[in-house]
């Protein structure tokens, strides 16, 4: 007896959700942003690469209530979350990896302009210049 009446304070005690209660998520996913290696713009006083570009899905709405998330695109089965560091090692004339050279840093900064962008920026964590390479990026935007 005692276990059905437990039974029924569990029941009585649970609701389901309405569908009222219900709040509707739209995902927007942008195409994939490719910085050519040509294209990264050096700016000494920063220490840093940058490439910047329109982003016209950038909306006030969004960038208020939003949530804006990035990834290095690798390829279709493989991406990592913004910012990414990445060790970078010296590699000897017999192709044997040495010491550590230094780490690369890849970061990004949305601006809501008429029109918005974004900034994609490599820095190298030993302030010099290195040869920058394609990168790839994915940005998903999430509203309400």
């Amino acid at each position: 007896m005692s276990g059905i009446l437990l039974l029924g304070l569990v029941f009585s005690s649970t609701s389901c959700s309405k569908d009222d209660d219900v709040i509707q998520t739209r995902v927007y996913s942008t195409e994939v942003i490719t910085v050519l290696a040509k294209d990264w713009v050096w700016h000494e006083d920063d220490k840093l690469y940058e490439k910047i570009f329109r982003l016209d899905e950038l909306t006030e709405h969004i960038f208020d209530y939003g949530s804006i998330v990035a990834y290095q695109w690798y390829n279709d089965y493989s991406k990592t979350p913004l910012p990414v560091t990445q060790a970078v090692y010296y590699q000897d004339a017999n192709g044997d990896i040495r010491t550590r050279e230094y780490n690369k840093i890849l970061t990004l900064d949305y601006f809501l302009n008429s029109p918005s962008t974004v900034r994609f920026c490599l820095q190298f964590d030993d302030k010099q210049q290195h040869d920058p390479e394609d990168a790839s990026f994915q940005i998903v935007f999430v509203w309400n």
